[in-house]
């Protein structure tokens, strides 16, 4: 069963606004109707997965070297499961715009590096995003203010695509999916770390 596909879809339902104001560009600060929990991965692996309490902070993980800014770092967890998701933006000043997502390849590019993509089946396998595995796509901030320094947080939207590799065994002993790939799309409410 190699080569099976996850799709990962992030939904929208309401959800109040965590903050307010503006950036001076005439648009609200924070996630807005985005959902808290909002990125619902569809697999052939297994069940549906949720990842949900996305944070985002200016931790300084992947700053290019005399940029000026700092780096965005987004983490979040998969909903009853041991899977998590990460995201790393070196230049947050550039994030209002659909930007090119990628591996950690080199210094700076691509624009958002997919860091860390992983989930746990019910059944026992685990799949995880290998170092170096190609990942291409965009994805982008609405209602990011302050360069992500801000309290309000904002909406992440996204449009991705990559491959995870599967680890272990399941519950009847078979062995897990080798390689399955993964698309990642939708918006999903980021808060800030506090």
């Amino acid at each position: 069963m190699r080569g099976a596909a996850i799709a990962v879809v992030v939904g929208v339902v309401p959800y109040a606004s965590l903050g307010c104001g503006d950036d001076g560009g005439g648009h609200s600060c924070g996630p807005g109707s985005a959902s808290p929990t909002g990125l619902a991965m569809t697999a052939t692996v297994g069940s549906d997965f949720t990842f949900g309490s996305l944070m985002e902070g200016a931790n300084n993980d992947c700053t290019p070297t005399g940029s000026g800014v700092i780096s965005v770092t987004i983490q979040g967890t998969q909903v009853g499961g041991t899977g998590f998701v990460a995201l790393c933006v070196p230049r947050p000043n550039e994030f209002g715009d659909p930007l090119a997502v990628g591996s950690d390849d080199k210094p700076d590019e691509p624009p958002v590096i997919l860091v860390s993509l992983a989930v746990s089946t019910p059944d026992g396998c685990f799949y995880n995003l290998p170092p170096g595995m190609q990942v291409s796509g965009t994805a982008h901030a609405v209602g990011l203010c302050d360069d992500g320094a801000g309290s309000a947080g904002f909406a992440l939207v996204i449009d991705a695509t990559t491959a995870l590799t599967g680890s272990g065994s399941d519950a009847a002993g078979s062995a897990c999916v080798g390689q399955t790939n993964v698309e990642l799309a939708g918006s999903a409410a980021v808060a800030p770390m506090l």
